[in-house]
């Protein structure tokens, strides 16, 4: 009991920790948001935008580039994609992209060296490909160019603690208020974290003496999983109106936060999966059960799962399991609370 104490205690003065560092750490630096949108290039031809982001120093920052060819069944166009930094030659990137069958052409260009805020992008339309007859000889239809629109997501450091320069006319999110729903998520996630710190210390003492119950651990793992399922519509309504996407795909930016929280659902899911067994058989279920539904069906759930094969994992594998998702759930959680 007193190494329990111990463990909630030491949990809840990471917290308190945390709580007072984060603004230390983390209140001058931003998301920002920069859009440019509908600029045609013709063939053969090269197109500069310069990007003038917030702040004094951009610490990260995603160049998404989207193409649409606005000739349909034309054959494939072909870009090269350049970013650079105006002040910091050795960060530039140039990167090939050629249409899809759907006429579509999507380019990510992510930069996580410190730079300055005032960037250029350089598209060139090597190849705007004809419609072309049956035999491929004919023209049917000539493309002189394409549209293409770009969206930067970037992360700024503002020295003085403002909100940056304000200079920014193409939609940057920056200077808004946090929304409460946000902060909602984020405390949430902190308590999220806090159990699993405390869940995995009790299944570490389980592991390390060979013996013990890992039922408070288990209960611990329920409420996380059942907290995540509720909170992950929340966490994917404010991705969706933070990064505008529900589900990302590499490179990694804000945009995964969405997939972090159904991580974050799936890893405390894990322990009644290998231990169906044991969960399902035990009295505590059985009695929950009992008090929802009638005794028949809780007895037809016990009598069902005694049936199921041995759990693959015996009580010390599951503690170390648990461990590893304890220590899993809160690095997934400051991942959360960094993008």
């Amino acid at each position: 009991m007193r190494q329990a104490r111990f463990a909630v205690a030491s949990a809840l003065a990471l917290v308190v920790l945390f709580l007072a560092w984060a603004p230390l750490a983390f209140a001058s630096e931003h998301p920002g948001t920069y859009l440019v949108e509908a600029v045609y290039t013709e063939e053969f031809t090269t197109t500069n935008r310069d990007v003038l982001l917030e702040g004094d120093t951009v610490l990260k920052a995603w160049f998404n580039f989207t193409v649409s060819d606005d000739i349909i069944n034309s054959n494939p166009d072909v870009f090269t994609f350049t970013v650079s930094n105006m002040d910091d030659a050795g960060l530039t990137q140039s990167w090939p992209g050629t249409t899809d069958t759907e006429g579509r052409l999507i380019v990510s260009l992510p930069f996580t060296l410190e730079g300055s805020p005032r960037w250029r992008v350089s598209v060139t339309c090597n190849e705007a490909g004809d419609t072309m007859g049956p035999f491929g000889t004919t023209v049917i239809e000539a493309d002189p160019g394409n549209v293409w629109d770009l969206q930067v997501e970037y992360v700024y450091y503002v020295d003085d603690g403002t909100n940056g320069n304000g200079g920014n006319d193409n939609g940057g999110t920056n200077g808004e208020e946090q929304p409460a729903l946000v902060t909602l998520l984020q405390l949430n996630y902190l308590m999220v974290a806090l159990i699993s710190i405390v869940a995995a210390f009790m299944a570490m003492r389980t592991f390390m003496e060979g013996g013990g119950s890992l039922k408070l651990p288990f209960v611990m793992a329920f409420v996380m999983a059942l907290d995540a399922f509720i909170f992950l519509p929340v966490a994917l309504v404010v991705n969706q109106e933070l990064n505008d996407a529900i589900f990302a795909l590499p490179p990694f930016g804000p945009e995964w936060m969405g997939n972090l929280a159904l991580v974050l659902l799936v890893l405390w899911v894990i322990p009644f999966i290998v231990a169906r067994k044991r969960v399902l058989s035990s009295e505590e279920v059985h009695g929950i059960l009992s008090r929802l539904t009638a005794d028949r069906a809780a007895n037809a759930v016990r009598k069902r799962a005694r049936r199921y094969p041995d759990d693959p994992l015996s009580d010390r594998m599951l503690a170390l399991l648990m461990v590893v998702l304890g220590v899993a759930s809160v690095a997934v959680v400051a991942m959360i609370l960094l993008v």
